[in-house]
Parts: C-alpha cells; structure tokens; sequence
C-alpha cells in the first residue's frame, strides 16, 4: 500500500483559521450543543495535535536550550498536575496550557513565512470586521433589533450569562471572540504583527486597510489596559522604523502625528463620543484600584508562602493572587514560581535567539519578536493571552520565529533569506 504523504503546514494553518474562528462552529450548532461543550471538544483536538509533535523526530531541529526548555516546562507542570490531582480536583485545562500548548512552537516551525504572512492578513481583516459589525450591531440602530440579534450571537458565542459590558452609554464590542478583553488580546498582538512586517504578499492598500480596521476595532472593545499596550507597541515599532530609515518614517509619522491633532482639535470626524468611553476608563479610580488590587490587606508572609507552593485557589493561602486582575500575578500564584520559571524561560527565549544573528536577521525577525512581547504585556490586565483563542496565535508566531532563526544558520549568507524557501519576505 502506497504511502501517503501527510502535509502538515496545512493541518498546522487549519488549526489556526479555526482557533480564531470557532465561534463560528458555535453560532452554527450553539442550539444543539452548549457552547462549553463545542470550545472543550475543539480545544482537545488542539491539544492532541500539540501532543502529537511531543514525540516527533523533527523536534529535535529545534534549538537544543528550547528543546530542553520544552521538557523541563513539560516535567514541571505534570508534577504540578500530579499535586492538584492529589490535594484538589486537578485542574487538566491549567495543565494543558501550560504544558501541551507550548508544543505548538514545532508545527509552526515547518509552515513556510509567505504563507504564514497571508493568512495571517485574511484572519485579521475578518477578525475586526466581525468585531466592527459587532459594535454597530448593538450601539447604533443598523438593524431595528440590533441589541437582541447581537445578544443572540454572544449568548452562542460565550457559555457566560451576564449581561453584555458596557463604558458609558456605550456597548464594548467582542466580535466572533465572544468576549472584549479577549478579542482586544488578539487585537493588540495582530496590530503589533501588521504594523511592523513589511511583505509583499497582498497589494500595499489592502495591508493598509487591515491594519487601520485592526486599530479601530481594538478601540471599539473599550480594553484600556490593552489598547495602552497596543500604543506602546505603535510607538516601539515607530522608533524602531525612525532609526531605520529616518527620512521616510520620520515624515510619515509627522504627518500622522499632525492629522490626528488637527481632526482632534476641529472635532472634524466627530470622535468624541468614541474616545469618551476610553478617557473615562482611565479616569476611573476604583476601576485602577481593582486591577491593582489595592482594596485589599495583604499578608506578606502568606503571600510569599503562596507564592511557594502554589495552587492558590486550592489552598486559598493568598488574597492578592485570587483578587488581583493582572493576568501575570495570577499564573505566577497558580504555578508557583519556581513551575513558571520554566514557562517564563520559554517566553524569554526569543531574546536569546535575537541576540545570537546578526544585524541583517535580526531585521527579519523583528515582527515576530515584537509581536510576542506585545502579547505578553496583555498580561497586565487578565490572563486572556493563555485561552485557547489566543494561545495559538501567540505560539504560531512563535513558531514562524524559530523557522526563521533556524533558516538564518542554514545559509551562509543573511541576504540569501530573501530567496530561500521560508524568507521570500522582507521587513
């Protein structure tokens, strides 16, 4: 019998198109089977195929520090499985985050930048429309029963039933996400990605047109923790363009710069009432206080002990880690920290790798590095970047970083990315 040759950067692609769009799997059969039921069912395809390259050969092409990073992070978390099965209930899904997801760096090494780069523009442009049409669904009068439509689709979208969040007057839209933090996450990680690669895959207008509807619909979730991580990712990469090339960027963002004052000043596009929602929130004390967790007595010594051992909401040991709403403190007092060690050395690496090429690899990889790091400062507000939505796209950017490292060794010359196989692309 013939063998059949399995592609796997198609499979690879296909579990990303439907990581970011398995609400629509839910608003198809969401009157047939409880949304829990569909994202569980979807997410534990994810994690067999993640567990399924724990044991492949190609592997090992990794670099062998991230290799071993990936065991250690591996062995580390099933101990920690083991104690919560042991002491508690046993939090499985903690554990494949944590431990199985991160596996998702090896398929993502194989799939080619060219192609990683275009679906990656298809899946922002219908990300943000979907979360456009959300916003006008439910705050403008587009349809007569705009609120009752939009409830309808968040209801299939999300197994919560609270009532839909709002700034103001003004509802915060969550598009085919299904909830706004999230969506604003994702949003903020494909800002960063747009903005800053430079490819030629799609016509310069359409790349542009992504990037503005990717900008307005991280405004419209009113996430102002994560828009200000999206404006210090902007102005990051504009830095970084200025010393670049200085002539070109520093005109263009002067001029940006001058739109924005003067349509600001004369109120010429009437965004008020947009940018209203947003100010408010940063005015807001108690709001501040409850990300910082600063309405409650913290114990010192009960929070270093929690901080030890972990499991917070088993042992209940720390306030500040059940309370606090920066998604960072709350994975640190859930693991341990001497578990998230591991997982923080993973995070780490890129920077390892950005340090090891030279100046002309180091443009290529820029995107990629930036683009991950802005994720992860989403993790000052909420722990959204670790859901299953997220987390793939995180670790596919990952991925495309690592094939792009390793294709940087397997040349002799750092040009002769822009012709090979996996660098046809440029930033």
């Amino acid at each position: 019998m013939q063998n059949i040759k399995i592609n796997y950067q198609i499979i690879t692609l296909i579990i990303l198109v439907l990581s970011m769009f398995r609400g629509v799997v839910s608003i198809l059969i969401g009157d047939f089977i409880e949304t829990k039921y569909i994202y569980h069912t979807i997410s534990s395809v994810f994690m067999l195929y993640a567990a399924f390259w724990i044991f492949q050969k190609y592997r090992s092409v990794l670099p062998r520090q991230l290799n071993t990073l990936l065991n250690l992070n591996l062995l580390a978390y099933t101990f920690w499985l083991i104690t919560d099965l042991i002491l508690f209930t046993g939090n499985i899904v903690y554990f494949f985050t944590y431990a199985i997801f991160p596996f998702f760096i090896i398929p993502f090494c194989r799939v080619d930048r060219e192609t990683y780069i275009k679906v990656f523009y298809i899946i922002s442009f219908f990300i943000s429309c979907t979360v456009i049409f959300d916003y006008l669904l439910i705050n403008t009068r587009v349809y007569a029963d705009g609120y009752e439509i939009r409830e309808t689709l968040r209801h299939l979208l999300t197994s919560d039933s609270h009532s839909p969040t709002h700034t103001n007057d003004l509802y915060r839209a969550v598009g085919i996400i299904g909830e706004e933090h999230e969506a604003a996450s994702l949003l903020v990680m494909m800002s960063a990605f747009l903005y800053s690669v430079k490819s030629s895959v799609f016509h310069p207008i359409f790349q542009s047109l992504c990037l503005i509807l990717v900008w307005i619909s991280l405004l419209l979730t009113y996430s102002a923790a994560n828009i200000i991580v999206g404006l210090v990712s902007i102005m990051i990469i504009t830095v970084y363009k200025i010393q670049k090339r200085p002539v070109k960027y520093l005109g263009i963002g002067m001029m940006i710069i001058a739109m924005l004052v003067l349509s600001i000043s004369y109120n010429l596009f009437q965004i008020n009432d947009i940018i209203q929602p947003f100010l408010t929130r940063l005015d807001n004390d108690e709001a501040w206080k409850v990300i910082l967790s600063q309405r409650i007595n913290i114990n010192i010594f009960d929070e270093f002990l929690a901080l030890i051992v972990g499991h917070v909401k088993g042992f209940g040991i720390s306030e500040f880690g059940l309370i606090s709403e920066v998604g960072l403190v709350r994975i640190l007092y859930n693991s341990s920290i001497f578990i998230f060690l591991f997982t923080a050395l993973i995070c780490i690496y890129p920077i390892f790798m950005y340090a090891k090429v030279d100046s002309v690899v180091k443009t290529y990889m820029f995107p990629y590095i930036v683009t991950i790091y802005s994720g992860l400062l989403t993790l000052a507000h909420y722990g959204t970047l670790f859901r299953s939505t997220n987390i793939i796209l995180f670790f596919s950017i990952y991925g495309v970083l690592v094939n792009l490292y390793l294709s940087s060794k397997s040349v002799t010359n750092s040009s002769q990315l822009l012709t090979s196989k996996s660098g046809k692309n440029t930033t």
